[in-house]
């Protein structure tokens, strides 16, 4: 939901709690707290021309102020008592003793009641210092700027809620329009609070290197904000800083030495979390939305100190002495990559030969911080037990804050070691996929690595909602998007690239790792490279099939191309977007770096969404529909894999079970898929006994076992038996019969002599199959046997010795499988290929 949706939801819960209105703006404005609305577009009216009072309920019309320089035919009238008295005389005619002599005498005299009684005053100490208590806000120039129609923006009413720009964002002047909506931020009343707050989210996404030279201009709209005092105000302000600073690079450094103009607020609402009544229901609903100011002050605290620099700690330190930093306080956690760095701070030896290191996500005490060097002693983790590192390389940050409740973990040390798993196209919008995930045991995985390599969710709730869980069982996760991370499906701003922005932004908050790391464990080092990629159709080299007609095109078939959303001038018919994306791996994943140093590793890991190679996918005559080659792969990500030269490299996409070695790089793919690609397809969709016989991920490497075996799958099976034939263009006939129209030229069949490829999964899964699909027949005919429909299906079966259909039970047909025999659709037997 967007923040102005949230603030409306917000209102809409305070008129309900707070039903006698001592919430509302009216009530808001009769304190003075909000500004009135101007008597017109073009401001108030001048003053002499205003009533001399206000008006009253009797009044039909207000006497009005004769014009400057026009003489009145009737001298006002006077009050001869208000001009007889004289000025020392005072409203009663006496003043300071003597009038309170005359006023002692005359209550002397009064005679009191018997009932009445003699009040004392109380003692009700000092008053309230009302360092908390809301400011009045002053018009902003938003509301100005608006009423006269200056605004390059106009309201969107319908369900969406949202604003229409009659100029594109990206061409408008920042210097100007930028600092207007922020000063908008202190406006409660709508329109001009939800133009305020759109706007400037509108403007932050798509801002780019053109927000950071205006941030100076920011503060005094921001410290407007902040001093009103208004809780709400605040939280909104709040988080429009966190987006601020999460937008370019620079920004967060920018904002230092504003920090004494910005940051004493937040010392007098620290501890306040619940912005109203202590109550249940709107105590939930601040935990949700984000709205306790405490926890939103923590948050926005620490976003400025992990973007702000070197110097952004004793800033905030300063201007908020209760801060606890979030990078160097208590139990540390020591990175090996934090951005784009791969080591630690590590010793170097009088003879310059380099001593152990400190393995990534080692957990160490402090002792003693004397600048940017620890010294530290070991809990859990391989390396020295004592010593001294450097707490950070120039900006990057080589050591972060562990959570106060971790637990110290001895990796290597029990007989498991540390497991790398590999997963992708989870889907967790498919209620069954999620529960899988959550099915997770974390207590055997608490130790372990998960590569996830795309394809989590269409939506950005959903995706965050999924990768908290699964950091939560796996002690490492590393992740990149897929196709469908990238859909819009929710996301009503923006492109596909913010929302790319947004997710990683996300990840690096949550220690989600999206850029290259290592996995240091006992003897060996084993290097993480996610890539970064997307498809493109002149990827597929492969024949067309021209011999058929009413082909389906690409850009008609694949969601891909109006669910997603891409800026100017990218497209996805030429490959642009797939350039574009693949131009990130430079900036944001450590490609470079790890190239470099891809010799001081015992093991390579990369992984991507996408498909590196042509030789993973099928031919185009098994695939429904055969354009489908054209959206999978990318010729980019291809290069990037041969140069990298990893030894296994994990993908996912296209929900097929995938064990193949090709020059020397090992390519798995994991696939969950979705429920009914797992009922219909198991054995196409299996890769071993995952997902369906073994509910965890597929095992990628581990730190005493090393490589796993080679899994069993269909296609690779089927591939490493009979080889590819891209030429060959006749079709299986159970996809043109549904997809295809026939030409005089057209050919559908199977290449003689080859097998189906279900029969190449996985054993158990064929056999866990035929379990499955035989009960469902022996069920269903054994219900329809005297149904005229299946009548001639059933006396087809050799018949009983009482004339009774005899019903193949499931043990029949895993007998034959268990003897490595294979059971023809016409009786016949034959052998098993490959001894599975």
């Amino acid at each position: 939901m967007s923040p102005a949706g949230i603030l409306l939801m917000e209102d809409t819960l305070n008129k309900m709690i707070y039903k006698d209105g001592s919430r509302s703006l009216r009530r808001d404005k009769e304190r003075g707290l909000l500004p009135r609305g101007s008597h017109s577009c073009f401001g108030d009216f001048p003053p002499d021309l205003l009533p001399e009072r206000p008006l009253r309920r009797c009044q039909s019309a207000p006497r009005v102020r004769p014009p400057p320089g026009m003489a009145t035919t009737q001298a006002p009238l006077q009050r001869p008592d208000a001009t007889a008295r004289p000025k020392s005389a005072g409203a009663l005619g006496v003043t300071g003793t003597r009038a309170k002599l005359q006023q002692l005498s005359a209550t002397r005299t009064m005679r009191r009641p018997a009932s009445a009684t003699i009040l004392r005053p109380v003692d009700h100490g000092p008053p309230r210092a009302g360092a908390t208590r809301r400011k009045p806000i002053k018009p902003s120039m938003l509301r100005v700027f608006y009423e006269r129609g200056d605004l390059p923006v106009q309201i969107y009413h319908g369900s969406m809620g949202r604003l229409l720009w009659k100029v594109d964002v990206e061409k408008l002047d920042y210097h100007h329009y930028l600092p207007i909506f922020f000063d908008g931020l202190r406006e409660k009343e709508d329109p001009f609070r939800f133009m305020a707050v759109t706007g400037a989210y509108d403007m932050l996404e798509k801002g780019g290197d053109r927000i950071l030279p205006v941030v100076p201009q920011l503060v005094i709209p921001l410290k407007s904000a902040l001093n009103t005092r208004d809780p709400q105000i605040m939280c909104t302000t709040m988080k429009l800083m966190q987006k601020l600073v999460l937008s370019g690079e620079m920004i967060g450094e920018a904002l230092v030495p504003y920090y004494r103009q910005l940051l004493p607020v937040f010392c007098l609402f620290k501890g306040k979390n619940i912005p109203t009544k202590d109550m249940g229901d709107y105590m939930d609903y601040g935990q949700r939305k984000n709205l306790n100011l405490g926890d939103l002050i923590s948050e926005t605290l620490q976003i400025l100190e992990e973007h702000g620099g070197e110097d952004a700690f004793i800033n905030i330190k300063y201007m908020v002495p209760t801060y606890e930093s979030a990078v160097l306080c208590g139990w540390l956690k020591v990175s090996q990559l934090l951005r784009s760095g791969l080591d630690s701070g590590c010793e170097v030896s009088d003879g310059g030969c380099r001593e152990e290191r400190l393995s990534a996500g080692a957990l160490v005490r402090e002792l003693e911080l004397v600048g940017d060097r620890l010294h530290y002693e070991k809990l859990s983790g391989g390396g020295p037990k004592k010593g001294w590192i450097s707490t950070k390389l120039k900006d990057k940050k080589l050591v972060a804050r562990a959570d106060r409740h971790t637990e110290p973990t001895h990796h290597c040390e029990g007989e498991t070691g540390v497991r790398i798993w590999a997963l992708s196209d989870i889907h967790t919008d498919k209620a069954e996929n999620l529960k899988w995930i959550q099915d997770l045991p974390s207590a055997e995985f608490q130790n372990d690595v998960l590569i996830l390599a795309g394809d989590v969710a269409n939506t950005l709730e959903v995706l965050q909602n999924t990768l908290l869980l699964l950091k939560q069982i796996f002690w490492r996760v590393f992740f990149c998007p897929g196709n469908h991370d990238l859909w819009m499906h929710g996301w009503r701003t923006g492109n596909s690239l913010d929302k790319l922005n947004a997710i990683w932004d996300f990840c690096k908050l949550h220690d989600v790792e999206t850029t290259a790391g290592v996995i240091d464990e006992g003897q060996k080092r084993v290097l993480v490279v996610p890539l970064v990629s997307w498809h493109h159709p002149q990827w597929d080299t492969e024949p067309e099939l021209v011999e058929w007609s009413n082909v389906p095109t690409v850009g008609k078939t694949v969601a891909d191309y109006w669910s997603t959303k891409w800026p100017e001038p990218l497209q996805m018919e030429d490959g642009s977007v797939a350039r574009a994306m693949d131009e990130l791996n430079d900036k944001c994943t450590g490609w470079a770096e790890a190239l470099q140093r891809r010799d001081e590793f015992d093991a390579i890991i990369s992984f991507s969404h996408f498909v590196p190679r042509l030789e993973l996918v099928p031919e185009k005559r098994y695939l429904i529909p055969a354009c489908l080659s054209k959206a999978v792969g990318s010729a980019y990500l291809q290069e990037r894999v041969a140069r990298l030269k990893p030894d296994v490299h994990v993908f996912g996409h296209t929900h097929f079970g995938y064990d193949m070695e090709i020059d020397d790089t090992r390519y798995l793919q994991a696939a969950l898929a979705t429920p009914q690609e797992r009922a219909f397809g198991g054995s196409i969709v299996a890769l071993g006994s995952f997902p369906v016989l073994e509910a965890k991920p597929c095992k990628v490497w581990d730190s005493i076992a090393g490589w796993p075996a080679r899994y069993q799958s269909s296609w690779s099976e089927y591939y490493r038996r009979y080889g590819r034939k891209p030429q060959v263009t006749s079709i299986v006939p159970s996809v043109c019969c549904n997809f295809y129209s026939a030409t005089a030229s057209s050919r559908s069949g199977w290449i003689s002599g080859r097998m189906p490829i279900w029969l190449f999964g996985p054993l158990q899964h064929r056999q866990y199959e035929a379990q499955m699909v035989l009960q469902d027949v022996r069920d269903n005919t054994g219900k329809d046997a005297h149904d005229s429909r299946v009548s001639g299906a059933a006396h087809r079966t050799p018949p009983s010795s009482r004339g009774e259909p005899r019903f193949l039970c499931a043990s029949d047909a895993i007998s034959p499988l268990a003897t490595s025999e294979r059971v023809g659709l016409c009786g016949q037997t034959f052998k098993s290929l490959s001894g599975s």
